[in-house]
């Protein structure tokens, strides 16, 4: 991954990810949703599904026309994720650029410390955005009981989040 600030231009395809997953361990759990906003149109898209190859493929054709993606904390759980489970499913991917918005409001300091403060929700809270959904660790349970919308909810949620963050990061010129 290629972090390349002449992508966050006004006339490149820019595209915010999140997903979801059984777990933290690439190797042994798998994605359980991806949702992507594209920042132009504002098209948003979520898939979930049963099948990981599908949803990798059905990823990958998303991200095929995007010179940029942008995530929250994506550099170090959500791409190194979908990379390693395209591989184990043998599903081809696509090189990109990688914005990662925690990078740049936390100071450039990344910590896998869940204490340490600047995270989603904490930047959620400073925007004055309430969370209306459970964090990230309830979306095994609720794939287990089929409760998709839940899941979707909340991955939705976490991208509209990482969109009003994006924002302003624009607003403050730091990007």
């Amino acid at each position: 991954m290629v972090l390349d600030f002449t992508y966050v231009g006004k006339d490149k395809q820019k595209l915010i990810l999140d997903i979801e997953t059984t777990g933290l361990n690439p190797m042994i759990d798998r994605i359980i949703c991806v949702s992507t906003l594209n920042t132009i149109d504002l098209a948003m898209t979520t898939i979930i599904l049963d099948d990981e190859r599908v949803l990798l493929e059905k990823f990958w054709s998303l991200v095929y026309d995007q010179d940029l993606l942008i995530s929250f904390n994506g550099d170090v759980f959500d791409i190194p994720f979908l990379l390693k489970r395209s591989i184990i499913n043998k599903v081809k991917c696509k090189r990109f650029n990688s914005l990662d918005l925690r990078k740049i409001a936390n100071g450039y300091s990344i910590s896998n410390d869940k204490y340490v403060k600047g995270s989603l929700s904490d930047w959620a809270r400073i925007l004055n955005i309430e969370r209306k959904t459970e964090d990230g660790s309830q979306m095994i349970i609720y794939f287990h009981r089929k409760e998709f919308e839940k899941i979707k909810n909340h991955c939705e949620e976490d991208i509209l989040i990482t969109k009003s963050l994006y924002d302003r990061l624009k607003e403050c010129d730091l990007l």
